[in-house]
């Protein structure tokens, strides 16, 4: 299973349907599909509080689905992981092709410069 780095420990992840289930759940959406066009509609320039809080409680939940398979404990929340997407991380493209790769969306679209706004 994949790995990024988050306030120098390793954690797993892992996109799947349980995954996009439980974000179309936060988001409200009754359907997986209209949950799969919400996420691959995001914008990682974008640093309005919502979309922070959506991008930051998706990959929350790929690190508990990954954390959850290998049988560990997660102890991040949803400001860790906002800290992270916007540091500038190299792992954050690693997790969005991940992503991408895993539900076949399409090609990953990398952030401007390689890092995400802040």
């Amino acid at each position: 299973m994949d790995t990024v780095t988050i306030e120098n420990k390793k954690y797993p992840f892992l996109f799947g349907m349980a995954v996009l289930k439980r974000f179309a759940d936060y988001k409200q959406i009754k359907s997986v599909n209209k949950s799969l066009e919400v996420i691959t509609s995001m914008n990682f320039n974008d640093p309005s509080p919502q979309n922070m809080d959506d991008l930051a409680t998706l990959f929350l939940y790929s690190l508990q689905r990954g954390s959850a398979k290998e049988g560990k404990e997660i102890k991040l929340n949803l400001d860790d992981i906002i800290d992270w997407i916007y540091s500038g991380s190299s792992d954050l493209q690693k997790m969005i092709n991940h992503f991408t790769d895993s539900l076949g969306v399409g090609e990953s679209k990398p952030a401007k410069s390689g890092k995400v706004a802040a």
